[in-house]
């Protein structure tokens, strides 16, 4: 079930509970703590997926966006690289300099363009992004061409993948639990139980003042060990 249709019918259960006047009088005191219980998970439940749904929507977005856009910086920065390595000796050196002003505006280099009269659109790289399909904007007064979209440099976009991705499992984590029907909870319960009492059965290993070493068993049992 998806988190639009689990909200739904989410909510009409909590709509179709009674109100807290008109319970009963006849329920017991455990009765009527369990099924405010049962409200409250409810009501927790619904507020979890109406701001962690529409959050994990868009951090998937997000993310999706920067990997997409780490791989054009991976695939840009090889193409320059090679364009560089594979530069004639005798090449002008205005053709070096674009080449290497492209390859630091991926990795994110201090140089800026702007310091040497470039712009992302008048380098190679420029060159690169629209053979990739980016188109500039419509120029703004005063500026004789529009702009390429540039998302951030190499380290930039790793950064914010680094900063989506725990961002992005919180919310599906907390997404992933408030689906979980009754049966659901119910067997994690019992699950949860089962490794519990399986540690408690497990036995402690205690030291005497003398040194020697055994194991006590929850019912009591003494357990020598060799001493090593």
């Amino acid at each position: 079930m998806n988190v639009d249709a689990a909200l739904v019918e989410l909510q009409k259960e909590l709509d179709a509970m009674l109100d807290p006047l008109d319970v009963p009088r006849s329920w017991s005191d455990r009765e009527l703590n369990a099924y405010e219980e049962k409200r409250a998970l409810l009501r927790q439940r619904v507020n979890t997926l109406s701001n962690e749904g529409p959050l994990l929507l868009s951090l998937e977005t997000q993310l999706r966006e920067a990997t997409v856009w780490k791989d054009r910086l991976v695939e840009w920065q090889g193409k320059l690289q090679k364009e560089l390595e594979s530069l004639p000796r005798h090449q002008h050196q205005t053709h070096s300099q674009n080449l290497l002003l492209s390859i630091g505006v991926v990795l994110g280099s201090k140089k800026r363009p702007e310091d040497y009269a470039y712009m992302i659109e008048t380098l190679r790289l420029g060159a690169l992004m629209r053979l990739s399909g980016f188109t500039e904007s419509a120029a703004r007064s005063g500026e004789v061409m529009g702009r390429l979209p540039w998302l951030g440099s190499l380290g930039e976009v790793e950064n914010r993948i680094k900063d989506l991705t725990p961002r992005r499992d919180t919310a599906k984590r907390r997404i992933d639990e408030a689906l979980l029907t009754d049966a659901d909870r119910e067997g994690r319960a019992k699950e949860d139980k089962k490794r519990l009492d399986a540690l408690r059965a497990l036995p402690q290993k205690k030291t005497r003042g003398d040194g020697s070493v055994y194991l006590k068993f929850p019912n009591g049992e003494i357990r020598e060990l060799p001493a090593s």
